[in-house]
């Protein structure tokens, strides 16, 4: 039986339903072409004691096995390595007997899941293939690949030196890495995005101009310089409606407390379902990006299959995904060319047309483009489908 074994250092859990949503989203795609069989280990700091945990879970062609292993009070970080390793050591075995080999190895994010390469690479000759998006490889990221542990660099490096192609969510990241690590084979297949959730509605008919952020607001998506730039909005605009999504942090917290005189032109929706933030997509005018380093935000393909004009700096890979005719790239970290682009698209001197906009990403980033980009990728790298 053909299928694609991935190795994914992030993945949805009972731990944490967000992170590497994309990851999933890819494996989706894949499997919308050939079965799928994706592994995950994720300690549970509600334990303390016992063993591992499994949970399998099966949905048409993908296959999940998620891996739960406690946290200990000493020496978590040794016992967390092992307990990583054993995980695959108990989930694979049975994966094997039921499904045969895998025609490839697919590693999503380089760390943890070199460990598990670096083990499996000993024991059978399966092709690697890597898609990577940390972006701990871009200069400027706070947790930076540069400034970590040699182990880990020196897994890192292996990985991607051996790999029969990378497989990159943009080409602005395959440079970064070659930068590091030499030449590599490599392809661009972006994130992927569910257009059963993200496509074009009607927009808000209430007379406002609707302007919507969403992220974690940590260092990376420059929270002040946004909240800066949104606090000017609303002091020169009375037909704007604000909405944040993402969670209340303290800084968040400090302007909705300066904005409650203007309470009802401002909305913090906190942590959200995945189809309510795509509800919320579908509702605005138009998304912002401010951040100062990205590798390729999902959330502009979302807002681009809803048909949503996007104005963001021009940090990773954005640049190669926004021109003229779906939103408007700006400087990062310069607050009045960010605000103006806002301004010049609320005053219609530039116009988008929603249907355009959709259609073009909609056909780019459905799951079974994606999934037939990732077969391309492995057939001309010598796979035999």
């Amino acid at each position: 039986m053909s299928y694609v074994l991935k190795l994914c250092s992030w993945y949805p859990s009972k731990i944490d339903c967000y992170s590497g949503d994309f990851v999933q989203r890819h494996a989706r795609a894949i499997a919308t072409q050939i079965p799928v069989v994706a592994v995950f280990a994720v300690k549970d700091p509600e334990r303390f004691s016992g063993g591992l945990k499994v949970e399998k879970s099966v949905e048409g062609n993908l296959t999940e096995y998620r891996v739960y292993y406690p946290q200990k009070k000493w020496l978590d970080k040794i016992w967390s390595q092992w307990y990583y390793m054993q995980a695959l050591k108990t989930v694979l075995p049975s994966i094997l007997r039921e499904k045969g080999e895998p025609i490839l190895l697919h590693v999503n994010i380089a760390w943890k899941a070199a460990i598990w390469w670096r083990y499996l690479q000993k024991k059978y000759d399966w092709p690697l293939f890597v898609t990577e998006n940390s972006t701990e490889y871009q200069p400027a990221a706070l947790l930076n690949i540069r400034k970590l542990g040699p182990l880990r660099q020196r897994l890192t490096r292996l990985l991607f030196q051996q790999c029969r192609m990378f497989i990159s969510v943009s080409a602005q990241l395959v440079n970064t890495v070659e930068s590091l690590y030499g030449k590599i084979p490599a392809t661009v297949v972006p994130n992927a995005v569910d257009t059963s959730l993200f496509n074009p509605i009607a927009g808000p008919d209430d007379g406002l101009f609707h302007v919507l952020h969403i992220s974690t607001l940590s260092y990376q998506k420059n929270p002040e310089g946004l909240l800066r730039v949104y606090d000017e909005l609303l002091q020169r605009h009375q037909d704007i409606k604000l909405t944040i999504v993402g969670p209340i942090t303290p800084l968040l917290q400090q302007w909705i407390e300066k904005w409650k005189h203007r309470s009802e032109a401002i909305h913090c929706a906190g942590l959200i379902a995945y189809d309510q933030v795509a509800l919320m997509v579908q509702q605005t005018h138009l998304l912002t990006l401010f951040s100062r380093y990205e590798n390729l935000p999902c959330v502009i393909l979302e807002a681009h299959c809803a048909g949503v004009p996007v104005v963001s700096t021009n940090v990773g890979g954005i640049g190669e995904i926004i021109d003229d005719t779906n939103g408007v790239l700006v400087e990062e970290g310069n607050e009045t060319a960010f605000l103006q682009a806002i301004e010049r698209v609320k005053k219609g001197e530039m116009q988008f047309q929603k249907s355009k906009i959709s259609k073009a990403a909609m056909r780019k980033y459905n799951y079974t483009q994606i999934g037939m980009d990732f077969i391309a990728a492995y057939k001309s790298a010598g796979i035999q489908l």
